[in-house]
């Protein structure tokens, strides 16, 4: 094993949820770890740790042994950090990657959403959510628009609450969809408090 599969083998052992690859024979001159966490909407997400095998080497290339760059969001930053630290360079690295994995995540959670309105618009807008994996921003318009040919407002039995409301007197609870739309659309006591039936949560955003 040379240095730098030593170095792969180092990053991975210490978060096993941010894969580390040598990149020596893809990127630049100099040899190189790298980790790649995909795309967002403004480009590319990546760290890379470039590594000389010994400080003679380094120096004959007027630099350190170690150097950091990374992007995020496509925007890249060269020479993040450099120096002379195995150990200080692979837990920088270890940091730098694991902020950019919370941002990747973020970006990605913030990318479920599909908006059926224009976010710009000034009107009542609602965060619908069912079992956390469909997340959808609607208007009352479009609500009724796309959910008309199932059973969401002509359930008998569909009746929406919030427990943490039920002795506020500004709040009506236990409403039907069509009752709570009319309601939560001219006042604004109902704008952040969700209310839940089954698998199915709204909210007033705006």
């Amino acid at each position: 094993m040379n240095y730098i599969e030593k170095i792969v083998e180092d990053l991975n052992a210490c978060d096993e949820s941010i894969v580390w690859e040598n990149s020596s024979d893809k990127h630049d001159l100099t040899p190189s770890v790298m980790v790649y966490m995909g795309e967002t909407e403004g480009g590319c997400n990546l760290v890379q740790l470039f590594a000389f095998e010994t400080k003679e080497q380094a120096e004959l290339e007027q630099l350190d042994v170690y150097g950091i760059d990374f992007a995020k969001d496509g925007d890249f930053t060269y020479s993040k950090w450099h120096g002379n630290s195995r150990h200080e360079a692979i837990q920088r690295a270890l940091v730098i990657a694991q902020d950019l994995q919370k941002f990747v995540e973020g970006e990605k959670k913030m990318n479920k959403f599909n908006s059926y309105v224009d976010l710009t618009d000034k009107g009542v807008l609602y965060l619908c959510k069912w079992n956390d994996s469909i997340v959808e921003i609607h208007n009352e318009e479009t609500l009724k628009d796309t959910y008309s040919n199932t059973n969401l407002f002509t359930d008998p039995d569909g009746v929406f609450h919030n427990f943490d409301l039920l002795n506020q007197v500004s709040i009506e609870n236990d409403l039907t969809l069509k009752n709570y739309l009319e309601l939560s659309q001219s006042n604004e006591n109902y704008l952040s408090k969700e209310f839940v039936c089954d698998n199915m949560e709204i909210t007033r955003i705006c």
